[in-house]
This record gives C-alpha cells, sequence and structure tokens, in this order.
C-alpha cells in the first residue's frame, strides 16, 4: 500500500480544532480571508502561509513536519498518474517560499556548529522515505482519510512522525559508510565534530552503554555494549591530545588559545588530516617540530583499530544471523539493493 498521503487541507482542519479555532477565526489569525478553500482543497497553501499557520496552530516546534505535509500533499501524484522523480535541485525550487525558520535545539544546541533550518528536515525526511539513486521518487497515491486523534500525542507526529524513524536510519547508514572506509556517499560529520571533540560526549555515551542489556542475540548490540569502557578511556585521552595539539600549534607559530585548540580538535576528530599536516610542516620548517607521547598515540590507534574491526565483524556476524533466517525473497530483494547501490 506504501506510505500514506493525507491531503493537506484534512491536516489543517485537524490541526485547526486541536487549536479550537473555527473556520473564522484561522482565516483572521492566518490573514488568508479564503481560509475555507484550504481546508476544502480548492486552493492550495502558499509557502509563504506555512510558518504563519504553525504559529497559529501552535505546532512551530513540529514545523519541519507540517513543511513535510505540505511539500507530500502538494508533489505527490493522484493516483493512475504517472510516479513523480525530482532532484534536490527541483525540490528546492519547489519549496522556495518556504519559512527558513531555523530548529531550535536548546540545551543541545553545543553539539552542532549551526543550526538546521525546518525545511532542510523537512527534505531529508522526503530522501529518507522517497530516495531512489540520489532523487526522491514520489509514486502516485490516493489520498487517505486521516486516522483517529490519539489522546496526548500531537496530531503532525502521529500522522507523520514515523519518518523521523527513517531519517535516523538514513543518516546511521551513511555515517556507518564513513565509518567503514570513507565511502563517498557518507555525509559530512563537521556539524557533530563539537560533540566528538566534548570528554563529556564519551561519558554520557559510556553510561548509556552502561544501561545496554549485554544479554541479547545481536551481535552490534553487544558489541556496542562492551564499548563502554573505551567511551571512558577515550574521554581521558581527549585532554591529552588537546595538549599535545597546543604545543604544535605553538611549534607552528600559531596562536594556542583555548579556542584555537579547541578549533584544531575538532578538525582532528571530525577526520580533517590537511589541518594537522599543515601546521606539521610548518613546525618542521621552523625547525621546532614538537616530540608528542608516543604512548597516547599508540593507544588511540589500537583502540581504533580494535573498534574497527570489532565492529567489522559484529556485523558480518548479525549479517549472517539474518541470513540464516531469511527467506528465499529477502535473500533476492538484498541481491537486487546491491546490485542497484553498485550501478548507481
Amino acid at each position: 500500500m506504501g506510505h500514506p498521503v493525507y491531503r493537506f487541507g484534512a491536516v489543517l482542519r485537524r490541526l485547526r480544532n486541536d487549536a479550537g479555532l473555527t473556520i473564522l477565526a484561522a482565516a483572521e489569525a492566518t490573514g488568508f480571508g479564503r481560509y475555507e478553500r484550504w481546508e476544502s482543497g480548492k486552493t492550495q497553501v502558499g509557502g509563504q502561509y506555512v510558518a504563519t499557520i504553525a504559529d497559529v496552530f501552535g505546532v512551530t516546534e513540529d514545523l519541519h513536519l507540517l513543511v513535510y505535509a505540505w511539500t507530500l500533499d502538494r508533489l505527490t501524484p493522484a493516483a493512475g498518474e504517472p510516479s513523480r522523480t525530482l532532484d534536490l535541485d527541483e525540490l528546492r525550487r519547489h519549496l522556495r517560499n518556504a519559512p527558513e525558520a531555523r530548529v531550535e535545539l536548546g540545551e543541545h544546541a553545543y553539539l552542532v556548529i549551526e543550526s538546521t533550518r525546518h525545511i532542510e528536515v523537512a527534505l531529508l525526511l522526503l530522501a529518507a522515505r522517497y530516495d531512489d539513486q540520489r532523487v526522491v521518487v514520489l509514486p502516485a497515491a490516493h489520498r487517505r482519510s486521516l486516522p483517529p486523534a490519539v489522546p496526548d500525542v500531537p496530531t503532525l507526529v502521529h500522522l507523520y512522525g514515523d519518518t523521523l524513524a527513517d531519517a535516523s536510519t538514513l543518516i546511521g547508514r551513511c555515517l556507518l559508510a564513513r565509518g567503514l572506509g570513507g565511502n563517498e556517499d557518507a555525509i559530512d560529520v563537521t556539524n557533530l565534530a563539537p560533540a566528538l571533540a566534548a570528554p563529556g560526549t564519551y561519558e554520557q555515551l559510556a553510561r548509556k552503554l552502561d544501561a545496554i542489556d549485554a544479554d541479547t542475540a545481536r551481535p552490534t548490540v553487544a558489541f556496542a555494549s562492551a564499548t563502554a569502557a573505551d567511551a571512558r578511556r577515550f574521554a581521558e585521552l581527549l585532554p591529552l591530545l588537546r595538549a599535545q595539539l597546543r604545543e604544535l600549534l605553538a611549534a607552528a607559530g600559531r596562536s594556542t588559545t583555548d579556542s584555537d585548540v579547541e578549533r584544531v580538535t575538532r578538525q582532528v576528530v571530525a577526520g580533517k588530516k590537511w589541518p594537522v599536516l599543515r601546521l606539521l610542516v610548518r613546525a618542521a620548517r621552523r625547525g621546532r617540530l614538537p616530540a608528542p607521547d608516543p604512548a597516547v598515540t599508540t593507544e588511540l590507534q589500537a583502540m581504533h583499530h580494535r573498534l574497527h574491526h570489532g565492529w567489522r565483524d559484529a556485523l558480518a556476524e548479525e549479517a549472517a544471523i539474518e541470513l540464516r533466517a531469511a527467506t528465499a525473497a529477502d535473500a533476492f530483494d538484498a541481491l537486487e539493493a546491491l546490485h542497484k547501490r553498485r550501478s548507481a
């Protein structure tokens, strides 16, 4: 049956009722005098109104889901029509009037260098659910009736919240591809660098790993549970790494303020090699090449090797378990997916 697509007018009606507004009050609050035509579907909602709608109906925190619902209904072909294929540039053109509001991360803002916009999250949701060889393919679909409301569950989360799980899976696969061999499809982890460069991140990770039930039939979960000690040790090694990078900056004649050291640390943990290589060359030219503590480097290399190969082994073991439990149809589906991936 495919993923559900709901008429945006019906979504608006549910949101308006949730907010306790009449059609007349909604028309006045949104500034669109013929508001009832939105709900009936006689008039399409313009992108310039989406942010106002979110504000009026009190769903600004879920603005990305509102943009997703609006975009999906707007672009998905009606039943019986051909599928629609759109690349990223085409999607952006369709969304050029959509809201520019950024996602408020609150206490988690330190995790990223620059917060993203709700519209970009909506694009990620579309890509996660409808990606096909780096384009979005929207199959024709009937507009389904909205399911009954669920108490204490926001309407947008109830209707389209499961797309967030698809997006999380997509991000995880991309990060995994990067970690397992620098795959060109892997996403850049620059925005994660502040978190990756903070010892507290690994201390929190260790606590989360401690809470995992290691008595599991899933090799990847068991492996993750066993890495708590590595996370704690890495939190201890990060300050030592910072100290060595401070020495390297000084040897290269660069500023050694805390912010400069933090910047280089972020580059290192994000996998960027050239900044450090440039510093080493500069220090060597000045005849001041520092002598790093080999014990730190050796331990970090050993940890990387152990985690890298341990994760690969756990993945292979879990894949073997799943393959033994798979049906013939599952096996052929997997082979077809691999073939498409290699042909891309």
